[in-house]
């Protein structure tokens, strides 16, 4: 399920003409984001500031680890 303001974010990014693969890339970075950080079925403005600082920090672990970040194609 996509959160309706996702949705929304989405339909601007084609509105502004981006490549498929950019919006795509958007779309799986929120993913991760909306998963690392558990937001159900809960709107995105409920996202705290710790949060956003908790799944950034989670970020540069994984680099560190030589995983992907971001759900682009290779």
């Amino acid at each position: 399920m996509e959160h309706p303001e996702v949705t929304d974010f989405i339909a601007y990014l084609h509105l502004k003409n981006l490549a498929p693969s950019t919006v795509e890339s958007y779309r799986q970075v929120l993913k991760n984001l909306f998963d690392h950080i558990d937001l159900g079925p809960s709107p995105p403005s409920q996202i705290t500031a710790a949060q956003l600082r908790a799944y950034v920090a989670s970020l540069s672990v994984t680099r560190s680890k030589g995983d992907k970040v971001s759900g682009g194609k290779d």
